[in-house]
């Protein structure tokens, strides 16, 4: 976990090759990351509140970013492809904090994205389907917060179906393959990507939501919007968090990082490699269509020889000195 104060970032060193990174936000945390209101959904490492107990982690709905690095300075092409990176931003699962990803580099992808941004500033718990039917019976797909009741993110339709936590009854009795379930979460076996995008889930409001509000991202399994990111090993990713909208009285940004490579699980090699830095801000924003002070937290990576660069400032509007002042202080 890595603790970013609005108008703050980090960067964080990636070694060459580092397989399955993924990046997501939490806020409203302890002193150590965990025990958050929102984006406690665990994972290597990582707590939940109410004391560990697993119905108590948060659902795995968060905003991720995904990454696979290749190897700097190593051409990326059709003969080398393993000397690429390979990104993804996906909200299969569901969502929590809008974001924006900035690209710098060469980068190829599918669907109707633009290969150097990702905007998806606009998703918010406004936009998050409070009637959507699912086989016979409507659900709100807002997922709330088991202690404080509190809107923590929005649920996709198969997660909804599928994930027993924070009470969601939705889901008592069923799995991924059952007969409701199925044709949202697309099993394959036995439903083949075809079948998956002639179903229903192409016509839920929750994957009409992201496809307007996030174009290119993946809604949903063998989602046609979007296909993976193929960059150059030495592209710049820059990743942007903004607050939820309506926002809670929540002043923090947590990032959590979770990596898994075959060959190294270590930061510690003296290699070149890339480095991501997470930037949390704060700002007025009227892309929500009404004025709103909002935190984001930017991503962006860059070259280094060092094992570890972390760079840090703060620049707090006059709209949050007041909310920031007694936590700035410690």
């Amino acid at each position: 976990n890595v603790k970013i104060e609005p108008d703050d970032f980090h960067d964080f060193c990636t070694p060459d090759k580092l397989v399955g990174t993924r990046y997501w936000p939490k806020m409203l945390c302890d002193e150590d990351g965990v025990n958050c209101l929102l984006g406690s959904s665990g994972g290597p490492g990582e707590g939940c509140s109410g004391a560990g107990q697993y119905l108590s982690c948060a659902p795995p709905i968060d905003t991720k970013f995904e990454a696979t690095f290749g190897r700097r300075g190593a051409p990326c092409n059709g003969q080398s492809s393993q000397d690429c990176d390979f990104v993804d931003v996906s909200l299969v699962d569901g969502w929590t904090l809008p974001f924006r990803l900035l690209i710098a580099g060469s980068c190829s992808g599918g669907g109707n994205l633009h290969p150097d941004e990702i905007d998806c500033s606009g998703l918010t718990f406004e936009q998050c389907p409070t009637a959507e039917r699912l086989g016979t019976k409507t659900y709100d797909m807002q997922a709330r917060h088991w202690g404080s009741g509190s809107i923590a993110g929005c649920y996709s339709p198969c997660l909804k179906l599928t994930d027993p936590k924070w009470n969601n009854t939705a889901s008592r009795g069923r799995s991924r393959t059952d007969d409701v379930a199925a044709p949202y979460c697309c099993p394959t076996p036995p439903i083949s990507p075809q079948a998956c995008r002639a179903g229903p889930v192409e016509g839920t409001e929750y994957v009409k939501a992201v496809h307007k509000y996030c174009p290119g991202v993946y809604a949903y399994c063998y989602d046609d919007a979007m296909g993976l990111l193929q960059c150059s090993a030495d592209s710049n990713y820059q990743l942007e968090f903004f607050c939820p909208w309506p926002m809670p009285s929540w002043n923090y940004v947590w990032v959590t990082t979770t990596r898994t490579s075959s060959s190294q699980t270590q930061t510690s090699a003296t290699s070149t490699r890339t480095t991501t830095s997470f930037t949390t801000r704060t700002a007025s924003s009227t892309t929500l269509g009404s004025t709103l002070t909002s935190t984001r937290t930017s991503v962006t990576a860059t070259t280094a020889t060092v094992t570890k660069t972390t760079r840090t400032s703060t620049s707090v509007t006059s709209e949050q000195a007041a909310a920031m002042g007694a936590k700035a202080a410690k």
